[in-house]
This record gives C-alpha cells, sequence and structure tokens, in this order.
C-alpha cells in the first residue's frame, strides 16, 4: 500500500502538466481519447496516460489493481489466466472502437456525462454494439477530472457497477493468498 502510494504521488508530480481547465464534457472526451487505446486489456501497467484525466483516488486504485494482478501471477504463475480479461473502462469486454459524449448534469457537487460507446469489429457483417455508460467528474486541483465510471450495459462485462468497486475488487482478490 505504501509503495502504491509513494507511486501515485510520483505520478501526480508528474502529470501536473494539466492543460487548461475543461467543463465537464470536454474532460470525458479527453479521458476517453486516453482511454481508448487501453480498452480491452485488462488493468493497464501504466497509466501515464491517464493522469491528467481521472482523480487521484482513481489513479491509487488503478496502481494497486494493477499489484494486486501482478502478485495474483506470481501466486499462481501460468496455471490460470489473468484476473482481468479484457475492458476495464466500459461495459463490454471487449472495449469501444468509437465513443460519444451526449449529454452532462450536475448535482452542484459532481458531474455526470453519458457517454455513448460503440464496438465494431472491421469486416464483421454484424451491425456494431451500441451502449451508453456514464463518467462521474469532480473538481481537484481547479480541473474537472473523472473520478469514476458507471458500467450501465447489461452485456458481458468484467466488472459491474461501478469502475471503482470493480478495481476494489481486483485488489481484494489479488492480496488474498487463498483465491484463485
Amino acid at each position: 500500500m505504501k509503495r502504491a502510494a509513494a507511486t501515485v504521488c510520483i505520478l501526480l508530480l508528474t502529470s501536473c502538466e494539466k492543460k487548461a481547465a475543461m467543463a465537464p464534457k470536454e474532460a470525458s472526451r479527453a479521458f476517453y481519447a486516453a482511454v481508448l487505446p487501453l480498452m480491452g486489456h485488462g488493468v493497464p501497467g501504466d497509466i501515464q496516460p491517464l493522469l491528467p484525466h481521472i482523480s487521484h483516488e482513481l489513479a491509487n486504485l488503478l496502481i494497486q489493481a494493477s499489484e494486486a494482478e501482478d502478485a495474483y501471477y506470481k501466486r499462481t504463475g501460468s496455471e490460470v489466466p489473468p484476473m482481468v480479461e479484457g475492458d476495464l473502462f466500459s461495459s463490454l469486454s471487449e472495449g469501444a472502437t468509437s465513443f460519444k459524449v451526449v449529454s452532462a448534469w450536475s448535482d452542484g457537487r459532481t458531474w455526470k456525462c453519458q457517454v455513448d460507446l460503440t464496438y465494431y469489429e472491421p469486416g464483421n457483417t454484424e451491425p456494431p454494439y451500441i451502449w451508453s455508460d456514464r463518467t462521474t467528474l469532480i473538481q481537484e486541483s481547479g480541473h474537472w477530472v473523472v473520478d469514476d465510471l458507471d458500467l450501465l450495459s447489461k452485456g458481458e462485462t468484467v466488472t459491474s457497477g461501478t469502475l471503482k468497486n470493480g478495481l476494489r475488487q481486483i485488489i481484494k482478490n489479488g492480496n488474498d493468498p487463498a483465491f484463485k
């Protein structure tokens, strides 16, 4: 845990190059533009591209989940696949190939943005799969950043509910010596 906190501090210090403050919809767009290349690949080992777009708490959870995945791998070797095979950042395990932020609203403290996501496999004759998820944004250091994702689709998902709850479960399982 101390290693994760120290890593977050270092990463956050190196990510202080945040651009001018964006409105919540633009912050959600910037997040998805950064996360799209990572979709479908489990827990990211390198969250540097995400740091300007995510909260300190979410960054810390992603680092701890990566460490838990590493601990799980060391414990199980090649006996079993990784705990997370697929996308963490959307409701579809394959991830998305495109996105559109369609609306935003505030409860006075946070902002929520509905994001329509699309998965399309080139060469596939099936129509694209389209669904909606939702970002929750908070302000940190005068910038809107993604603090959580509501994974709304009822399809095949890696995590269900929210991204943070899914990450907490990965951390718990990965650090549990009895979990296989």
